[in-house]
């Protein structure tokens, strides 16, 4: 089982066989130490024993079409449980896993990154899981990086995999502004009453640099209800 699942092993235990040579003086030489604690062992038997299949993303269809992407958090209940997933990233990494094996954990490592998006990203920048890393950006918008303390963000392995995300929700706050800003209250004219037009725009301008000031990555904002006057067609 273990020679299928990693060439790590291949001469491990040739000491402890028939017909190697070994020094007379020596009455441990049958015996092959193995500095691993048990409980990282049992974890890794069990994970050898019975390998899961690689993780499938189960991707609810909107009831009804929308034109915006919402993010959802949903767990994964039939994932490896995430608390074990770093002692076997680490696991497979020492013991040099086979490609198959190291996929389909990489595969339950991304399963969530919905529910701990920091972790997911560290270890996916760690292992080079660029589409993981990347994906799990997008759950990286709240809580604000401020947010997180220096212990948790620890878990990013390098000062530059930390920049990137920094500046990309620099780059996800200025979109979002110039985006709001260049909204019409009256796009093509339609809807554009002459008797108010002229206080509804300033309204709309004014309401609409309040919002831009309070853009930030990671703030969910309320549906603002200016005090614009109602208009009608004359």
């Amino acid at each position: 089982m273990l020679k299928l699942a990693t060439p790590f092993v291949d001469d491990m235990f040739a000491c402890c066989e028939s017909g190697y040579v070994l020094d007379s003086l020596d009455e441990e030489a049958h015996t092959l130490d193995i500095i691993e604690t048990s409980a990282n062992l049992e974890i890794l038997f069990q994970f050898l024993h019975n390998p899961p299949p690689p993780y499938e993303e189960k991707v609810e269809k909107p009831k009804s079409p929308t034109s915006y992407t919402r993010i959802y958090t949903s767990f994964p209940e039939d994932a490896i449980p995430f608390p074990i997933i770093p002692t076997l990233l680490t696991l497979a990494d020492k013991y040099s896993l086979s490609e198959a094996l190291t996929t389909s954990l990489h595969s339950h490592l991304a399963a969530y990154t919905s529910v701990f998006p920091l972790r997911v990203y560290g270890y996916a920048v760690q292992l080079g899981l660029d589409d993981v890393a990347a994906k799990t950006s997008m759950y990286l918008l709240a809580p604000p990086l401020s947010s997180y303390s220096v212990e948790d963000l620890k878990v990013i392995p390098t000062a530059d995999a930390y920049h990137k995300l920094v500046l990309l929700h620099d780059l996800r706050i200025k979109r979002l502004r110039e985006i709001l800003r260049g909204e019409s209250i009256f796009p093509h004219g339609y809807g554009d009453c002459p008797r108010h037009s002229q206080k509804t725009v300033f309204l709309w301008e004014r309401k609409k640099e309040d919002v831009v000031n309070l853009i930030e990555a990671g703030e969910k904002l309320f549906p603002v209800s200016p005090s614009i006057p109602h208009h009608h067609s004359v």
